[in-house]
């Protein structure tokens, strides 16, 4: 029975093999899942895993590059909608990504 070091092994080297992998972190824009796949980018690029493709490896900075991106919250004028904007916001903010405006349909 393979032992746990030689099934990890074998996973990054899976992982690494640009020919068998197409690795894609996808996000909720929520704070948590934004943070985990940044640390998860940088420690799989430790690890000899680089096929990320480049347009996932510059999601981060350049939704946070205000030159570049500008981020628009679109809510209805209804309490909850109104309130996961707010959160989504705030988590925003948390992830240096800046919000430049808001648009509350009715």
């Amino acid at each position: 029975m393979e032992s746990k070091r030689e099934i990890y092994k074998k996973a990054v080297e899976t992982l690494g093999d640009g020919e068998l992998t197409v690795l894609a972190l996808i996000s909720r824009p929520e704070m948590t899942p934004l943070k985990e796949a940044e640390r998860a980018s940088k420690e799989l690029s430790d690890i000899g895993v680089n096929k990320i493709p480049e347009s996932v490896r510059n999601l981060l900075p350049r939704l946070r590059n205000t030159d570049e991106t500008e981020v628009i919250i679109v809510t209805l004028v209804e309490a909850t909608p109104v309130y996961e904007a707010m959160c989504l916001e705030e988590d925003s903010v948390q992830a240096k990504i800046a919000t430049k405006w808001w648009v509350i349909n009715s």
